[in-house]
C-alpha cells in the first residue's frame, strides 16, 4: 500500500504548474497517508481521481511492455509520448519485474530517442553502445539515462545487443 502511495505522490506532481500546485496544497491537508489509500476525505478522494486518471496510463504501458518480453537479455519498450513521460518509473519498476535483463524504456521527442535503462551493470554497456552515435548518456552501474537521434536509433541498439550480449550476468 505504501509502493501504492509513493507512486501516487510521484504522480500528483505532474501536470500544469497550477494542477501541482492545488495537489500540494491538498496533499499538505492529509493527516496520514491511509487517507490517501482509503479515499476516506473529500481531499484524498480529489487526489485519488487525478492519480488514477495518470496511473491508468501508467499500468497500460506496463502490460504492454511485459507483452515485449522475451528469451532475450534485452528488453526494449517504446510508447508514445502522450501527455506524461513516465521513462523512469517504468524501467524501474520493470527491472523489479525483470532483474535478470537489461531494459529500455524510450519514447521519440523532436527527433531524439529518449530513454532510461536499468540491468545489473548497464552503464559500461552503455558507454561502449554510445561510441559511433550521435548521442549522449550516463549515470549509474545499474540505472541510466540516453539521449540518441533518430537517424542512429538502430545502430546504437546493435551495439547495445553485442554489448549486452558479452555481460555475464
Amino acid at each position: 500500500k505504501f509502493g501504492l502511495f509513493a507512486r501516487a505522490l510521484y504522480f500528483l506532481l505532474k501536470g500544469t504548474v497550477a494542477d501541482v500546485h492545488k495537489n500540494i496544497k491538498v496533499i499538505n491537508k492529509l493527516t496520514s497517508p491511509y487517507e490517501f489509500i482509503e479515499h476516506t476525505t473529500p481531499q484524498s478522494k480529489f487526489l485519488y481521481k487525478h492519480f488514477k486518471k495518470i496511473d491508468d496510463e501508467f499500468q497500460e504501458h506496463i502490460k504492454n511492455a511485459k507483452k515485449q518480453a522475451t528469451r532475450s537479455k534485452l528488453l526494449i519498450y517504446e510508447y508514445r509520448y502522450k501527455r506524461w513521460s513516465f521513462n523512469t518509473l517504468l524501467a524501474t519498476q520493470l527491472s523489479s519485474m525483470y532483474p535478470k535483463k537489461a531494459l529500455i524504456i524510450v519514447r521519440r521527442e523532436d527527433g531524439l530517442m529518449k530513454m532510461s535503462l536499468r540491468a545489473p551493470d548497464i552503464l559500461n554497456p552503455l558507454q561502449r553502445a554510445l561510441e559511433g552515435v550521435e548521442g549522449s548518456g550516463g549515470g549509474h552501474i545499474r540505472s541510466c539515462g540516453a539521449t540518441v537521434i533518430e537517424d542512429d536509433w538502430h545502430r546504437f541498439v546493435e551495439n547495445l545487443k553485442r554489448e549486452v550480449a558479452k555481460e555475464k550476468w
